[in-house]
């Protein structure tokens, strides 16, 4: 992670060569990372570093990437192609496979205004048109849900960040992070106070990431849940 922060210093100063070596000695850390999360993370992390590094080798550590994806809030019509991955996410947390579920949930959320779900686009450039915009049917690669929320501590409106998916074959290339990143482009835009998320004690690969990006654990609070009979 310092050599990351390095590498995006050197590229914003303008010192590419600089940020080349600095790439070159990421990849050659990339194999001693011995946990797979974490090294996945790391991959990724390199993968849009050399996105945006002018001549950066690949390492072969993750897909080959357009340089950016497009981002944009979802809408009714993308509802067809949003379902199948809000009910893999589902699935990953042990919810049984249950796309009619999945899909009605989104569309209430999005016709009631409840949240906001942005999306990742392939650009047009890697499906068969310019790099303008998403292709009519370009796949969502993945996706982030925020609900709208307050602080009565503070008394400003904040967001919840529920949902951050990718699809597994698009992972390891900056998606992720770039969901993040726009998140929290919208948040500063609507005048929000902050964003929250929790995760898993044992996901360490999301905490270094979410860490890396900026994000501060709560170290004062416990967290508890009640849950309600149906």
């Amino acid at each position: 992670f310092a050599q990351e922060a390095l590498a995006w210093a050197q590229l914003a100063a303008g010192e590419t060569a600089a940020a080349g070596q600095t790439l070159a000695r990421m990849a050659s850390h990339l194999a001693a990372i011995e946990d797979p999360e974490s090294r996945d993370w790391a991959a990724e992390a390199l993968a849009a570093l050399q996105a945006a590094c002018p001549g950066a080798a690949r390492s072969g550590a993750g897909p080959a990437t357009a340089p950016g994806w497009v981002i944009r809030p979802a809408q009714a019509a993308d509802l067809d192609a949003l379902t199948p991955l809000f009910d893999a996410y589902r699935q990953f947390y042990a919810q049984p496979a249950d796309a009619a579920t999945a899909r009605h949930f989104l569309a209430e959320r999005l016709a009631r205004q409840e949240s906001v779900v942005l999306l990742a686009i392939e650009p047009r450039d890697a499906a068969g048109g310019t790099a303008a915009g998403p292709a009519p049917g370009g796949r969502v690669l993945g996706f982030c849900q925020l609900y709208p929320s307050h602080c009565s501590v503070e008394a400003q409106p904040i967001y919840w960040l529920y949902d951050l998916f990718v699809l597994p074959q698009a992972r390891r290339a900056g998606i992720g992070r770039q969901l993040l990143q726009a998140a929290e482009a919208l948040a500063r835009q609507e005048g929000k106070a902050r964003l929250d998320l929790s995760t898993a004690r044992s996901n360490l690969a999301a905490q270094a990431a979410y860490a890396a990006l900026g994000w501060v654990r709560d170290e004062q609070f416990f967290t508890y849940s009640r849950r309600i009979a149906s």
